[in-house]
């Protein structure tokens, strides 16, 4: 009787190992040794295609590493055909010395395990293959478009049951940065949008006749949804340069949105009509949702690792009119920028020029897009790049100051983690980035164009924090800054979506909020820093505001008997004039720190400061 042998097969999954042994007795074929082990991997296999390698010398033993060194092989050998064993080749051809004892002798591997060999490439890298995963599971999990509009229950679904996938302000805290900061065509359209009345916008005559007719188009009724898309259609594509698919097939795309994008991508614009508004749900909310299941789509994969996949949405319920901006990058966010009324009445011709206008606008976006997706498509981005899941501002047209040269490199959590992708609401709302910026002052070219990430950063750059906020007092930022009181501000830049971009140097230390946590008290220097901070603005007649430990940071000080830490003023936001500004009217009345005084839009006073002042002062060790 023939001796038999035996053959290890080992599986290198990152998460679930597996091996088993088959055995041979006389002449037989490598499928004859892997139909007897199959069972073993079956359940995790399942149809996927298998490739069998044959790794000389990979011992069993020690086992706590085997995971490890089978992976380190495939990585270097994986592409090495010379490794790979047909199934259908001899058993005594692959080990013609027969199978050495306590070694691996065939490694199972399919298309996941090679993909996971990615896990110690770059941080990129992973973070692009998280994100698809997250893609395929949005799309499974999201409604229908017309079935999240149509129900207080589907709604429901969508503004509740999923909002960690899609974000457009419902509920209350379910909002990211503005769409408009990540793509220079939708940052000219907010700024164009929110300024009609300020911003010259000349509409050809053509377009107002056109903008007239959907007027009137739009302020009759209908006895059907249908019939008012039948009125609408011919209108809304000329307005729009016919950049329009009406009742594009649901077979593809498995939706049925009443209008999309004519070119590539489709989900450039996405349009939803409803008959009267209350009447079978939001349009817009609708549109949201077609985006969202169109920018999911098996078909746009690739584009998703280019881009942050940008387009206009629009809805259309009876004679209201709604223009919105998408993106996609850790979810689907969409921003409303126009509602209006089509209406005529005593203000007609300024209603229709206003229209008009807007119109003129979004045709332009619409043009300035289909420009960014042809580049995209001629020249993309490297392969492991994320650029597009961090923020492209477009400073406003009549700023000509500096712009620094940003690489935008990770969110700012509250607590001052850094993060690549949010994964909880507070991320998602978070204001502040990491960035690296030039030293070297830009090319008059430079200094007029947005910052904008780039893959390639800088070889002679520092670290910056970036925030984005929609008031911030740069002069006072300075004024501190030269006593050391507050980290150097480098630029404060008015950017398209009516918002300012703070960039100042990152330091090292931790918030105040922080050390208060861990149950210690303040080092008393840290009072008399923020006490001269304080006295420092109010000798300017400035207020600062919002004295609270979130906005004071600790910094390590130098080496001497002197040197210890330094108390620092950060979030300029609420800097303003002693008597004059305002408060913000979203103060959150209900926290415990404010003093009397304190209240949303009151006036601001430098008693304010001194109140709370001494109130951070119990929290600091005494002198």
């Amino acid at each position: 009787m023939a001796d038999t042998d035996h053959y290890i097969f080992f599986y290198p999954h990152p998460d679930d190992p597996r091996e088993d042994v088959a055995r041979a007795a006389g002449p037989v074929y490598v499928k004859d040794l892997w139909e007897q082990v199959y069972s073993c991997f079956a359940d995790h296999i399942g149809a996927a295609k298998i490739t069998l390698y044959a790794p000389p010398e990979l011992s069993v033993v020690p086992y706590a590493t085997l995971l490890s060194r089978s992976r380190d092989w495939l990585k270097q050998h994986h592409d090495e055909m010379d490794k790979v064993v047909p199934r259908i080749q001899r058993v005594s051809t692959v080990f013609p010395d027969g199978p050495s004892p306590d070694m691996v002798h065939l490694l199972v591997v399919t298309e996941v395990i090679l993909e996971s060999l990615n896990e110690l490439g770059t941080l990129q890298e992973k973070v692009l293959k998280e994100r698809e995963t997250r893609t395929e599971w949005t799309r499974d999990v999201l409604p229908k478009p017309s079935d999240g509009v149509s129900s207080s229950t589907g709604v429901h679904r969508v503004v509740d049951d999923h909002a960690d996938k899609f974000h457009a302000g419902r509920p209350a805290g379910n909002y990211g940065p503005p769409v408009s900061l990540f793509n220079d065509a939708l940052g000219r359209l907010d700024h164009r949008l929110r300024h009609l009345d300020d911003v010259p916008i000349d509409p050809p005559p053509a377009l107002i006749r056109l903008v007239h007719s959907l007027t009137v188009v739009a302020a009759n009724s209908y006895p059907s949804e249908d019939r008012r898309v039948e009125a609408t259609e011919p209108l809304l594509s000329q307005i729009l340069n016919n950049a329009l698919r009406w009742k594009p097939s649901k077979h593809r795309y498995g939706i049925e949105p009443d209008a999309i994008s004519e070119g590539h991508p489709p989900f450039l614009v996405v349009v939803e009509v409803k008959n009267e508004a209350g009447l079978h749900g939001d349009a817009s909310l609708q549109a949201g949702l077609s985006y969202a299941h169109l920018v999911t789509a098996p078909d746009f994969k690739a584009l998703r690792k280019q881009s942050n996949c940008p387009a206009i949405l629009c809805g259309i319920m009876g004679n209201l009119l709604e223009i919105g901006v998408a993106m996609y990058t850790d979810g689907t966010y969409h921003d409303l920028l126009l509602s209006e009324r089509l209406h005529l009445g005593f203000h007609s011709a300024q209603n229709i020029l206003r229209l008009s206008q807007a119109f003129a606008a979004t045709r332009d976006a619409i043009s300035e897009l289909q420009v960014f997706y042809t580049r995209l498509n001629v020249h993309p981005p490297p392969r492991d790049s994320i650029a597009f899941l961090f923020p492209s501002p477009r400073p406003l047209p009549s700023y000509t100051d500096f712009v620094p040269s940003l690489v935008f490199t990770h969110r700012l959590r509250r607590s001052g983690d850094p993060v690549l992708v949010a994964n909880s609401e507070s991320a998602r709302q978070s204001r502040v980035y990491l960035a690296t910026m030039s030293r070297k002052p830009p090319s008059a070219g430079e200094a007029l164009s947005a910052s904008s990430p780039s893959d390639d950063g800088p070889t002679n750059s520092i670290e910056v924090v970036v925030k984005f906020t929609d008031r911030y007092h740069a002069d006072a930022h300075k004024l501190l800054a030269a006593e050391h009181l507050a980290p150097a501000l480098h630029a404060c830049v008015p950017v398209c979506g009516d918002l300012f971009m703070a960039v100042m140097d990152r330091v090292e230390g931790e918030m105040a909020w922080a050390v208060l946590a861990r149950g210690e008290q303040l080092p008393y220097r840290i009072y008399e820093d923020v006490r001269r901070a304080i006295t420092l603005l109010h000798s300017h007649n400035l207020v600062f505001g919002d004295l609270r430990t979130p906005n004071i940071m600790v910094v390590p000080g130098g080496s001497g008997p002197d040197d210890g830490p330094r108390g620092m003023l950060v979030d300029l936001d609420w800097v303003g004039a002693h008597g004059g500004d305002r408060y913000p009217a979203s103060l959150d009345e209900s926290l415990p720190d404010w003093t009397i005084g304190i209240q949303r839009h009151g006036i601001m006073d430098k008693a304010h400061d001194t109140a709370m002042l001494v109130r951070f002062k119990e929290k600091c060790h005494s002198a």
